[in-house]
């Protein structure tokens, strides 16, 4: 992962990601920060950790979901941070050019230590390479860069030149540093000895860039997550006396055959569920169109809202799964509906599927392990693939709900007044665990999934057969002043949605919502002028997909 910020007059700072093939580097726009702040990526944590140039107090931010951390002051006053880096034992190293020291700042609480305490710093960056050495880009000297030796007085070690006013320095995959400077539109790469190599040229929606000012960062930043970091955890409404006084447990598989719930809240009314990609809230669905949000910390429920498709509420629905991108997905009467958690709004996604109880789940069943939306029906014990009818008939009865486990296997209630949970695999529909709960299950419903930021088995979902996005969405200009189009081109027929929102999930503007063809090109205008500075999301809802476009209006 490669990226930019570019510091704009009066400080406001854009973020990119950088696409570097070849010689050329696409950027992307992930963010804002109006003020100035020099970047760092973690590569324990995948995040950018933006650094104020005031005082040294950061703010993270993930690149993948363009979500920023709180304000974080670190334990002693440094100014004037000109350049940022983590190093190898996770701490943040920050240069002062008002000092001319590198302070090294312990994350876990945020004491402040010296790690260069000569270090002639003006303007530039610093960035460790793949041998462990700290490399140092300064003005100093009409452009230098500079080996930097910790804790020893006056001798870093001058390794060559960099451009005059040279603003960022980073780390490449291929062990070479690349360096960003005032005014330019490339980058320019030397090797750790100096010498010079070759410039890569920056392009932002196809178009050449050039940057203001700036700073750079670079990282290992696979979002893929390693499954023993999963953190698993297993949810069920019960409904025991069959009464609609429902209560949300919290499920542990024993090791003895037995399962013990755990009871969270009771008396929600009828309540089906779905766990959120990292397991921070759980959706309920039921009670008429009801979408609700309960939060896993405060076990509480802290947020409602009505699904509806077309102005129309959706009622009824039996069973609920999230996708890895968030998206709700339920189904009742005969349709399986794609909804955004945010506002409710919801497309139809795959053709009619007799729904009767049941549930969904994404599983992993074909031979590239790649996930596929399923539904469970209560009646026939069928788990259906909403996209092709395939169908495996399951060997348990009256399934209430079901939930993909850490193993890949399949977990399903038994709803017909037993106590059992069945585990299934997939490969031959064979009972390979039975669990006793103890308890009567008539109705309820399961949700399972990693927890803590990473979806083991909700990584896979980009390889999902028909959920690519295949569609196509972009907008110009951007950054923009207030005026752009957005001009989209949808992959299959059907209703489409085409949403303005803001950075905290609020919806700004409804632009388009009607049949749309497959393959042709379609094209709307935004005036955005009304709102304020700050990046916004275009959000495409197809009948079998939800793509977004990030874009900045700056006036």
């Amino acid at each position: 992962g490669y990226y930019l910020a570019d510091i704009l007059a009066g400080g406001t700072t854009n973020i990119y990601d950088l696409d570097i093939t070849g010689a050329g580097a696409a950027m992307s726009l992930i963010a804002t920060s109006e003020i100035e702040v020099h970047i760092a990526f973690n590569e324990t944590d995948k995040l950018i950790y933006a650094v104020s140039k005031a005082d040294g107090s950061y703010r993270t931010l993930d690149p993948f979901t363009a979500v920023w951390g709180a304000n974080t002051l670190i334990g002693a006053s440094v100014q004037q941070i000109v350049g940022a880096a983590i190093n190898a034992d996770g701490k943040l190293l920050i240069s002062s050019q008002s000092a001319n020291t590198i302070y090294e700042v312990n994350l876990g609480d945020q004491t402040v230590g010296v790690f260069d305490s000569y270090s002639p710093t003006l303007g530039g960056d610093i960035a460790f390479g793949d041998d462990g050495a700290l490399y140092h880009a300064t003005r100093e000297a009409g452009g230098a860069l500079l080996l930097s030796i910790p804790q020893e007085v006056a001798s870093d070690i001058l390794l060559g030149s960099v451009p005059a006013l040279v603003t960022g320095l980073a780390n490449t995959e291929g062990g070479q540093l690349i360096i960003s400077s005032v005014n330019a539109s490339s980058l320019a790469v030397r090797n750790y000895d100096g010498s010079m190599d070759a410039s890569i040229a920056l392009t932002l929606d196809g178009e050449p860039f050039t940057t203001f000012n700036g700073d750079l960062a670079s990282g290992c930043a696979s979002n893929t997550p390693d499954i023993n970091d999963c953190n698993y955890k297993l949810y069920y409404t019960n409904n025991p006396a069959a009464s609609n006084a429902f209560s949300l447990e919290e499920v542990t598989l024993n090791g003895d055959g037995t399962a013990t719930l755990t009871t969270l809240l009771t008396d929600i009314g009828e309540s089906h569920i779905a766990i959120s990609p990292n397991g921070a809230t759980l959706h309920i669905v039921g009670n008429g169109n009801a979408l609700r949000t309960y939060d896993v910390a405060s076990n509480s429920i802290v947020n409602t809202i009505g699904i509806t498709a077309g102005g129309s509420p959706v009622n009824n629905s039996t069973a609920a799964v999230a996708g890895a991108d968030g998206t709700v997905y339920v189904a009742g009467g005969s349709k399986v509906w794609a909804v955004n958690p945010g506002t409710g709004a919801a497309v139809q996604f795959g053709p009619n599927i007799p729904v009767f109880g049941g549930d969904l789940v994404f599983a992993p069943t074909g031979e590239d392990d790649a996930l596929e939306l399923w539904l469970i029906n209560r009646a026939t014990n069928r788990l259906t693939n909403v996209l092709t009818g395939a169908f495996i008939v399951l060997p348990a009865d009256e399934i209430n709900g079901a939930a993909i486990l850490e193993n890949g296997n399949l977990l399903v209630a038994n709803g017909d007044g037993n106590a059992l949970f069945f585990e299934i695999s997939l490969s031959d529909a064979s009972v390979v665990g039975i669990f006793d709960t103890g308890v009567a299950l008539n109705n309820g419903d399961l949700a399972g999934g990693c927890t803590g930021g990473a979806d083991a088995l909700g990584a896979a979902i980009a390889a999902q057969p028909g959920y690519n996005a295949i569609s196509t969405l972009t907008s110009y200009p951007n950054p923009t002043s207030g005026p752009s189009q957005v001009v989209f081109e949808p992959a299959n027929t059907g209703r489409t949605m085409l949403e303005v929102y803001d950075m905290n999930g609020r919806n700004v503007a409804n632009l388009f919502n009607q049949e749309a063809q497959a393959g042709q090109e379609y094209r709307v205008d935004f005036e955005g002028a009304y709102l304020p500075n700050g990046v916004y999301i275009y959000r495409l809802t197809t009948v079998n997909e939800i793509i977004i476009d990030k874009f900045m209006i700056a006036k």
